[in-house]
């Protein structure tokens, strides 16, 4: 499930949700000019990071090593591009006014492929996963995504790291799926 007004291969091809630092944060990133500089100091577990300030989570993604290209939706919203197990991972941003004050995330991964996955796959990944979900879309090319809200006071940087993270797994788990799917024959 893409954002609203993008093409089923434009949405599948785009993934990764994100979320953004807290102003407070963003100051101390901003501060943060000295090669000596500590992350933490930047980027401390407790700092709130929130959808409404998309700057911030992209700048927190860099910092957990990731690519973060922020960039406007074709509706005017923030998306975030990035990238995990090669594939390239969007970050939308829900809720949105006139493409700003967002509240929620949604990390999400969709792989074109040649030979499709069935249903029975699908499913069975969603029966043993409790926090990323997998569905096809309307060329049956699987799209796994996770949502996440940032309303205040926002989500602790450290489970936003959390959620990356759990994401990034299970993205490899996907590749290993279809890896073996595509050999089958």
């Amino acid at each position: 499930m893409g954002k609203p007004g993008l093409t089923t291969m434009a949405a599948a091809m785009l993934m990764l949700a994100c979320a953004a630092a807290p102003a407070s944060a963003q100051q101390a990133a901003g501060a943060a000019t000295g090669a000596g500089a500590s992350a933490e100091a930047v980027f401390p577990d407790t700092a709130y990071l929130k959808a409404s300030e998309p700057e911030g989570i992209a700048r927190y993604l860099r910092y957990l090593g990731y690519r973060a290209i922020l960039e406007k939706d074709p509706n005017g919203d923030p998306v975030i591009e990035t990238g995990m197990g090669g594939f390239k991972v969007m970050l939308w941003f829900y809720d949105c006014t006139d493409g700003r004050d967002c509240q929620r995330l949604q990390l999400q991964l969709g792989v074109a492929m040649e030979k499709k996955l069935d249903l029975e796959t699908v499913n069975a990944w969603n029966r043993r996963k409790r926090f990323q979900t997998l569905h096809l879309d309307e060329e049956n090319d699987p799209i796994l995504s996770h949502d996440m809200s940032t309303v205040a006071p926002g989500m602790p940087a450290a489970q936003f790291r959390d959620v990356v993270e759990l994401f990034e797994g299970q993205v490899a788990e996907l590749r290993r799926i279809i890896v073996a799917h595509d050999s089958d024959g």
